[in-house]
């Protein structure tokens, strides 16, 4: 189970297809069920899809501003919505004090799509060699 990534569940009438892919996005497995989707839509509820992203460094503020202002329509447009911007409050073990963003999406799905997405790939270039940060994308539970 450790080389799963995903299951990725598509619902289309009148029968369901479950894909299992793997940690590089290979599909490893699929299976057809002859249920309706609708029959199986009240029964998966999506946990949450969430950036956390950690800054180790920032050494050109005005960069940092100038990718928030661009990056921040494609999050929305995108269905990200920001929890939390700002320095850390406190930092704990090996944490270091600086900032850390934290934005809700739908699903894990629509969080990894928006990162991948050629307009944010585009904007998030500007960050090289003037910020250094640690992006996650977790599950809710």
């Amino acid at each position: 189970m450790d080389s799963i990534k995903y299951v990725g569940i598509d619902l289309h009438q009148p029968t369901c297809l479950i894909a299992v892919h793997d940690a590089h996005g290979k599909r490893i497995t699929e299976k057809i069920i002859e249920t309706p989707a609708e029959a199986l839509i009240g029964e998966f509820e999506m946990s949450k899809g969430y950036w956390i992203t950690f800054y180790r460094s920032v050494s050109d503020q005005e960069v940092l501003s100038k990718y928030a202002k661009l990056a921040a329509p494609i999050i929305e447009s995108s269905g990200g919505r920001i929890l939390s911007r700002g320095n850390a409050v406190k930092a704990y073990e090996a944490g270091i004090n600086q900032r850390v963003v934290v934005i809700e999406f739908e699903n894990v799905e629509k969080a990894i799509a928006a990162y991948e997405s050629p307009e944010y790939q585009e904007v998030v270039k500007i960050l090289d060699g003037f910020v250094e940060r640690d992006l996650r994308i977790a599950a809710g539970i």
